[in-house]
């Protein structure tokens, strides 16, 4: 169903709505994205040795997932979408490239706290690729 730019009528409400709660499901995973970094940054897990490192980067990692929920919630395009799958694929490749530097190279939580992430990925490149409007949130129409 394809809708035009004018005032949204009850025909285009379906596809419109579709993708507000797909954005809505995607500030999600990024906030869920974000408490995990800054459950990091509390060390409740140990992912850098020096304690003051860990704190710095759970807090940027954090903030960075804050921003970007907030960000996919204010800013429905596809650009916004696909600059944020493409951040996805630095951060999860990011993960395997430094697994040289850390002992172990792989842990049973930090592969499995990929799958939020990568999850993000997969429906910020599904909001930034699939057919149809989008950029424009439901809005409500005059009675």
């Amino acid at each position: 169903m394809t809708c035009s730019r004018q005032p949204r009528s009850s025909s285009c409400s379906g596809t419109v709505e579709a993708s507000a709660n797909s954005s809505i499901r995607c500030s999600g995973l990024a906030a869920a994205t974000s408490l995990i970094y800054y459950v990091i940054r509390l060390r409740a897990v140990t992912v850098i040795e020096k304690a003051e490192g860990q704190v710095g980067f759970g807090l940027i990692a954090g903030t960075a997932f804050l921003v970007a929920t907030v960000l996919i919630l204010v800013i429905d395009s596809r650009v916004t979408f696909a600059l944020g799958a493409l951040a996805q694929v630095f951060i999860i490749w990011m993960y395997f490239e430094l697994s040289s530097e850390r002992t172990p190279s792989f842990e049973v939580w930090g592969v499995s706290i990929r799958s939020v992430p990568a999850l993000l990925l997969g429906v910020l490149a599904y909001l930034a690729l699939r057919p149809g409007e989008r950029g424009h949130r439901a809005r409500a129409s005059p009675a």
